[in-house]
């Protein structure tokens, strides 16, 4: 399921993240719901990796460059699937 969608997602993240059971906290998002996502869960994460589909390209290719600043922002590494090489055209 979408994690996004959890209304307690900040608090999971949190108590995963103080359980040191893991060197890395990373969460796989559709990124329909990125945009609204929390800056605090952006500090949290140690990375995030927005799954695209043909389904949410277009909203993912429209946001692309505010989660690339908030990645940016709050050092939170940033991935795409597949690679964003193959799904955004250089200009």
């Amino acid at each position: 399921g979408e994690p996004l969608l959890h209304p307690q997602i900040i608090e999971f993240v949190k108590m995963s993240k103080s359980s040191s059971v893991f060197k890395r906290l990373m969460l796989t998002t559709n990124g329909l719901l990125l945009k609204k996502a929390s800056p605090e869960l952006w500090e949290l994460l140690d990375g995030i990796e927005i799954s695209v589909y043909p389904v949410n390209y277009q909203s993912i290719n429209k946001n692309a460059s505010f989660f690339l600043q908030m990645a940016k922002e709050h050092k939170t590494e940033l991935a795409f699937a597949p690679p964003a090489q193959a799904l955004f055209p250089s200009p």
